[in-house]
């Protein structure tokens, strides 16, 4: 079974939702020069995390959720990854108009509808959990805690 649609349904009804909130974004780059975005956001003390290649300016909560829709989700790609602390998150990753979008929320242990997708997920034998590039989430959570926002 795959769970890339949940996952991604979970990322949409939060994208979609009046409280959500874009509380930092920055253009990046990538090792062939190509800019790209990354996003934070927030809702109901969850943070997510936005990655998307090759735009010159990040999409809105708005058209990231039609972005996220079933039919741009790459359901081969695992919902689960850990970095090297063993830390896990459930992402989702949609490819739309020739870019990749990336959409994850670290497990908080926090009672809400990610964290009960992270527990089926991780009690299904059939699922690995796929070791990250993590050095470039702890260089952003460090960059995020500087300005004073925690979470990941």
């Amino acid at each position: 079974m795959t769970y890339a649609y949940p996952a991604a349904r979970r990322f949409v009804r939060a994208l979609h939702d009046q409280q959500f909130a874009i509380t930092w974004q920055q253009p990046y780059w990538n090792r062939h020069a190509v800019q790209g975005y990354c996003q934070v956001g927030t809702l109901r003390g969850r943070m997510f995390c936005i990655s998307q290649s090759d735009s010159a300016e990040p999409d809105s909560p708005k058209r990231l959720a039609y972005i996220f829709k079933d039919d741009h989700v790459d359901q081969k790609q695992p919902v689960l990854f850990s970095n090297r602390d063993g830390r896990i998150a459930l992402q989702a990753i949609a490819w739309y108009c020739s870019r990749w979008h990336k959409i994850f929320t670290p497990d908080t242990g926090q009672e809400d509808e990610f964290s009960e997708l992270i527990k089926r997920v991780r009690c299904d034998v059939s699922v690995t959990i796929a070791r990250s590039d993590w050095d470039e989430i702890d260089s952003l959570r460090a960059k995020l805690q500087e300005l004073g926002i925690s979470g990941f």
